[in-house]
């Protein structure tokens, strides 16, 4: 091989190593640094597909994701090798669950590095171990074992502000409706007021948030995000049975 061939080679390999470093230091902005514009990462989850992100923006949400799902997220490169202008790293990926056990999972990342940037990550996901086996047949919830797929917990997607706005503006409808029957009684106006008109505004407004939701999160995390709906979904219909029940 030639020296030239060589550096290259070397070069690739060192911008995969300082991707890593800058994972391990749970730095966003230092792993896009090290990404071309065009940026694919292609993850395992759900199978046997896995999901495909394109573009910086796509892939920086789900690493913002993901540490905030797996704040002691650590990844040890076990081998590390170049092949043309693509780079081989064998990974062990190392979590500590909601209990403060460990557990870990082996696996593969496939880099393609054009132009000296990473223009492509295809992970491929190995066998995961635990400390022993009661643990493993008994554990808790693993915090970073998933996030490491699509993240599922509909717990932090709800503190997506594109979740929680829509939810509270449709509560507080129904909180408007319920006590404008309990401080004036139930009296079917034909004339709407001004109470009528702020449910309006506030079931309205919803709109665009949900639409927004819908295009951004429900594909990348569909079942947490059918949860949300599901919730929203209540509160529409307790606000349109309220309105015909009590208006």
């Amino acid at each position: 091989m030639s020296p030239a061939r060589l550096s290259k080679l070397e070069a690739a390999m060192r911008i995969v190593l300082d991707f890593n470093e800058a994972f391990n230091r749970h730095d966003v902005a230092g792993m896009m640094q090290r990404m071309s514009d065009n940026c694919v990462f292609e993850n395992t989850h759900p199978a046997p597909d896995g999901t495909v992100y394109s573009g910086k923006e796509a892939v920086s949400q789900f690493w913002q994701d993901f540490f905030q799902e797996a704040p002691q997220a650590h990844i040890d490169i076990e081998e590390i090798f170049g092949l043309g202008n693509r780079c081989i790293m064998r990974w062990k990926y190392n979590w500590v669950d909601v209990g403060g056990k460990t557990g870990y999972v082996r696996g593969v990342d496939i880099f393609k590095v054009t132009d000296n940037l990473i223009s492509e990550v295809l992970l491929r996901e190995g066998i995961g171990g635990w400390a022993n086996l009661e643990q493993r047949s008994n554990r808790l919830p693993i915090k970073g074992e998933y996030a490491m797929k699509t993240i599922l917990d509909r717990g932090p997607l709800i503190k997506k502000p594109s979740a929680y706005i829509p939810l509270g503006m449709s509560l507080a409808a129904l909180s408007l409706v319920v006590g404008h029957a309990i401080v004036y009684g139930i009296i079917h106006e034909t004339d709407e007021g001004a109470a009528a008109h702020i449910w309006q505004i506030l079931m309205a407004a919803q709109l665009p948030f949900v639409g927004y939701f819908m295009l951004q999160l429900l594909p990348r995390q569909l079942l947490a995000a059918l949860w949300v709906l599901a919730m929203l979904a209540v509160t529409w219909l307790a606000n349109f049975a309220a309105v015909y029940w009590l208006t």
